[in-house]
């Protein structure tokens, strides 16, 4: 027999999300209570029915299934189907007094110089849906993806192998090619009032081709490596392989702006291929099977696209990471493929089920 001193922690349910328990919502409540430590589970009494208890030695740490699931590094799927992460309190129950006051008291600071989220914080979760699927080019190590009017166009990379090219989209064959010189590894491209530009990865420059010839009209400096390229219909949007994208004016290409790309308070790096759709930033993250949905003005990711179903058939043999994502605007088609992929993907978004 002992007592336990319980810690609750709660916000109201329309602050969750956006930026995680808003810290002026936050407040904490001190309970007493009986409790037999022969049944170290037992909930004590005034305890919300949906939290779920966890002990650890001393404490006995009540969370939301989100919560559970993050501490013990794994999912628990009809726990989550159930919960859908959305509760909006949890419990710390110590059996020291001292150590509740300590732990309290610690907890009180760091509420207040941080913003508390549940797993990926407000980021929507997403599920790929195949729709269609087209052949690719096994032997294209996909750098950028673009389509525009009816066709699409793609760059590829690798030293001695980089191009850029038109590629029919049901046949998947190659209509119209030219080859970079062995020195540059070409990256992403993007297609701004009839030019095309195109990344390379170290070399300090960016080119820009007529759409029409693929002849090459002038080239830029960078002074950052080239990963991604996309535009917003003013200004060209770059990623370099960092949490960082930057904004550039189309004619000059000089930077007009900047931002970091995070979720939860965390940087999100490698930010790869990119692809402005619906005013949303869509980027590849470097080796992983998910797609980072960003807000442009402030570089929140609003929604995490899974893709990992696709990467699992892409597998085998020298097929590479994910990396391509194009959006026929004008049908609302959204495209995904990798490096070496034999298909490339129509896809929907749907929310994810837990």
């Amino acid at each position: 027999m002992g007592q336990e001193y319980h810690v609750f922690l709660s916000a109201p349910k329309k602050e969750m999300g956006q930026g995680g328990i808003k810290k002026a919502a936050l407040r904490v409540l001190l309970v007493f209570d009986q409790i037999n430590h022969k049944d170290d589970m037992a909930t004590p009494k005034g305890t919300p029915s949906h939290l779920i208890p966890i002990t650890l030695n001393q404490l006995s740490i009540r969370f939301p299934c989100c919560w559970q699931n993050k501490l013990h590094g794994q999912s628990n799927s009809a726990m989550m189907r159930r919960q859908h992460c959305g509760l909006n309190s949890f419990c710390l129950v110590f059996t020291d007094v001292f150590i509740m006051k300590y732990f309290t008291a610690l907890l009180a600071v760091f509420l207040f110089l941080t913003p508390v989220g549940c797993g990926q914080g407000a980021a929507q979760q997403l599920n790929a849906v195949i729709i269609n699927k087209y052949p690719h080019d096994p032997e294209a190590f996909t750098q950028g993806l673009v389509w525009d009017k009816g066709a699409v166009y793609e760059s590829t990379g690798l030293r001695g192998h980089s191009s850029l090219r038109r590629v029919d989209l049901a046949s998947g064959k190659v209509e119209q090619q030219i080859s970079l010189d062995s020195r540059f590894f070409a990256e992403g491209i993007t297609i701004f009032q009839d030019r095309i530009y195109q990344l390379t990865w170290t070399s300090g420059l960016i080119f820009q081709y007529d759409k029409q010839s693929f002849a090459l009209r002038r080239f830029f400096s960078w002074p950052h490596q080239g990963w991604g390229i996309t535009h917003d219909g003013s200004s060209l949007i770059v990623s370099d392989g960092s949490a960082t994208l930057y904004f550039l004016e189309p004619e000059t290409l000089a930077e007009t702006r900047k931002i970091t790309v995070h979720d939860s308070g965390r940087q999100i790096a490698k930010l790869n291929e990119l692809e402005y759709i619906n005013g949303l930033i869509y980027a590849n993250v470097w080796q992983e099977c998910r797609i980072a949905l960003i807000k442009p003005a402030d570089g929140a990711v609003s929604a995490w696209l899974d893709l990992s179903e696709i990467c699992a058939k892409m597998r085998g043999g020298n097929k590479d990471v994910l990396n391509g994502i194009m959006f026929d605007q004008e049908n609302g088609r959204l495209f995904v493929t990798g490096k070496f992929w034999p298909m490339l993907f129509e896809i929907k978004t749907e929310p994810a089920s837990f």
